[in-house]
């Protein structure tokens, strides 16, 4: 079972959220078995849209700056670590939505025979940027006079992991995870938007052949808001997710898995629909040379809305080409689809990214990259409507 970790790559977000390759981080032993491992990200870009509306658009040129530590203790079947990551972004021409933000995260992992198990912790403080989380989609004049900077939030989340194999062919892992988000400003907007989300899964996966196992996947999330507005129905529900598929390693030069199953969203209240459907999941790696990998993600699932509506059903499909052109040069060209359908909202969103990136490994330490990110997005709700362009240089920093 994949672990959500803020950690230390997670918190490089100008890395994570772009897909780019990072430097081969390495590590300063302080002690034995105690080792640090900073890290920092500097990015300057061109944006012609920070606002993501449809007319008028605001330009800028931006700075973000990410640092990032990690700390970490290793012995020989534990590991426990501490980070901290933080992103801090300068607009040039609207310093009105200069953010810093910070996540702080603690980990414990444990290893057996035939068995394994992963704790974390983390606070975060996070905002999203004007056009975004509760501003996103009022268009122009809206996004301007209700939100005169950018929307904050506190995060707390923890959750724990284990792994079994009892022997033979047949693994199991059982997880729990926790998020609590409350919004600190624009309260007369946010305050029904902050929530709380248990989730509990369960896995098994059985061995077929040396590199191909049978998974099942099962999940339940408990959502529930803190404040109900008067005369308004609750926003509290239930989802519910089995799937059942492969995952294969290294077949054929591919590695991957695919996943088919149900999921649904009950509301507490009466008078919010059921949703249900059909699920699905799949990442799939082939690589037809050592040097060049095509990697292609596809799935669905039930997510909260920040702003009008329910609840979102988010479907996205992307393709994304990795190629070493020399020990040192490599690109990522990227096409993705996300399609966002409102429930008890007549929304429904087509976006359109596309990305082109340039990775140039100028020492072991230090990677160097330029690119542009283009997105688009289509709603019958025409306010809703952008176009972004985005031209960045960045570099990327380690031991």
């Amino acid at each position: 079972m994949e672990r959500k970790r803020f950690g230390l790559l997670c918190g490089l977000s100008l890395v994570a959220v772009q897909g780019m390759a990072a430097p081969q981080y390495a590590s300063i032993e302080l002690d034995e078995g105690f080792f640090m491992t900073p890290a920092l990200d500097v990015d300057l870009e061109y944006d012609d849209n920070i606002f993501q509306t449809e007319t008028n658009e605001k330009s800028s040129v931006v700075t973000r700056v990410a640092p990032a530590v990690e700390w970490e203790v290793r012995q020989e079947r534990t590991r426990a670590a501490l980070s901290y990551a933080g992103n801090y972004s300068f607009f040039a021409d609207s310093s009105d939505d200069n953010v810093a933000n910070h996540v702080v995260q603690a980990d414990f992992g444990a290893t057996g025979a035939r068995s394994s198990l992963d704790l974390y912790g983390a606070f975060a403080r996070g905002s999203d940027a004007r056009g975004t989380g509760p501003s996103d989609g009022l268009g122009n004049a809206l996004t301007l006079q209700i939100f005169d900077e950018p929307t904050e939030f506190d995060e707390w989340s923890w959750g724990a992991a284990a792994a079994v194999k009892p022997g033979g062919r047949l693994g199991v892992n059982v997880g729990y995870d926790f998020l609590d988000k409350e919004y600190q400003n624009f309260r007369q907007f946010t305050r029904a938007r902050d929530r709380s989300r248990g989730t509990y899964s369960l896995g098994f996966d059985y061995v077929l052949t040396g590199k191909t196992s049978a998974i099942l996947n099962l999940s339940r999330s408990e959502i529930d808001y803190d404040f109900t507005p008067a005369g308004a129905a609750t926003l509290d529900s239930k989802q519910d997710r089995i799937t059942a598929g492969l995952r294969w390693e290294a077949t054929a030069r591919t590695t991957g898995s695919v996943e088919f199953g149900w999921h649904e969203k009950d509301f507490d209240a009466p008078t919010r629909d059921k949703t249900d459907g059909f699920a699905w999941a799949a990442s799939i790696d082939w690589a037809p040379r050592t040097y060049s990998v095509f990697t292609l993600k596809t799935g669905n699932s039930f997510t909260e809305a920040d702003n009008v509506g329910s609840a979102k059903e988010t479907s996205t499909a992307g393709v994304a080409w990795k190629h070493g052109w020399s020990d040192r040069l490599s690109t990522i060209t990227g096409l993705e689809y996300v399609r966002e359908d409102y429930k008890d909202f007549a929304r429904k969103d087509d976006f359109y990214r596309f990305r082109l990136e340039f990775d140039y490994d100028f020492r072991r330490w230090m990677t160097l990259a330029a690119g542009v990110n283009i997105s688009s997005r289509d709603s019958n709700q025409s306010r809703a409507d952008f176009d972004r362009n985005i031209v960045f240089l960045r570099a990327m920093m380690s031991l």
